[in-house]
């Protein structure tokens, strides 16, 4: 591990917050074994140690999202901290935000504190359809109830959604909150989020993104949860979006062309017309334009609890 990132200190006390080299004996955070990189950030697990007014200590498992020094990733870890405390505070399913930091003029690294959660996440745990179905209708509920409290996610994936307590939604570093001026994190350029997910507005820097825009993007992961479960289903893991050398306009021209492609899915059981169904809230959810798209997606999982309740 690099030694700088070896051992941090957290100032927790009733004013700014921040993250520093040296470990302070009341409350400090060693990291310990690493969990991932993100794009601007990495996740290290850690345990956090503290004492509360008795000065009796406590050292607490956590998750630390170290991120990278500059003062535009500054401004997201900023911004992702008050997203994370609005909405877990409205009860939303989101990893608990224990402290944090601002960051420093000098460049200093900056990051977030939060609870530690099941490193396992739907990207890499399969369910067979009966259980899978109602998870799909619970986490499509918790992106609407994002989305109604004022903020789109923009990098809906498997891999950031957690199976913690059913589920909890991860990384909202490119989250944005509806009520800024631009929803672009970074308006210098245009692919923000993961590609294969990406939906075709995102493509353009001049097309303010909205809640239709986190639809189309959890439309291609329902897809993608069906196709890894269904039986005598052709599942695809869209390997063609690996491709790192892509040039930006490549991608960006490959999302616009994108075509929907129905879920192949022999009929597991269920009535004879549910697959038919999925396929119709699939595709009005993945138009190309999002005022063809469902008003909400809370109005796109309305249509899928029709589907669920036929199979009960």
């Amino acid at each position: 591990m690099n030694e700088k990132h070896s051992r941090i200190a957290v100032q927790d006390s009733a004013g700014d917050y921040e993250i520093i080299k040296t470990a302070d004996p009341g409350h400090h955070v060693v990291l310990g074994k690493y969990l991932g990189d993100g794009g601007c950030a990495t996740v290290y697990q850690g345990e956090y140690s503290y004492k509360n007014d008795k000065n009796e200590k406590f050292v607490d498992p956590v998750a630390v999202k170290i991120v990278r020094s500059s003062v535009q990733t500054m401004i997201k870890v900023h911004d992702e901290m008050e997203i994370l405390k609005d909405l877990y505070s409205r009860g939303i399913k989101v990893p608990k935000l224990i402290t944090w930091s601002y960051p420093k003029e000098d460049g200093t690294i900056s990051g977030l504190v939060m609870e530690l959660l099941d490193a396992q996440t739907y990207d890499d745990t399969y369910f067979e359809l009966p259980e899978l179905m109602p998870r799909i209708m619970e986490i499509g509920e918790t992106f609407d109830h994002i989305n109604r409290s004022g903020y789109i996610h923009l990098d809906i994936k498997p891999g950031n959604i957690s199976i913690h307590d059913r589920h909890r939604i991860l990384d909202f570093g490119l989250a944005r909150s509806l009520r800024q001026e631009s929803t672009r994190t970074k308006p210098d350029s245009i692919v923000i989020g993961t590609e294969k997910y990406m939906a075709p507005e995102q493509t353009f820097l001049d097309i303010r993104l909205t809640p239709k825009t986190d639809q189309y993007q959890w439309a291609r992961c329902v897809q993608e949860l069906l196709e890894q479960s269904a039986p005598s289903c052709t599942y695809r893991r869209y390997s063609i979006y690996d491709n790192k050398s892509l040039s930006e306009t490549q991608m960006c021209a490959r999302i616009r062309r994108r075509q929907f492609s129905p879920l192949q899915i022999n009929n597991p059981g269920y009535y004879p017309s549910f697959a038919d169904d999925l396929n119709d809230i699939l595709e009005k959810a993945q138009r190309r334009y999002p005022d063809d798209r469902y008003q909400s997606i809370g109005a796109m999982m309305g249509d899928f609890g029709e589907v669920l309740k036929k199979t009960a």
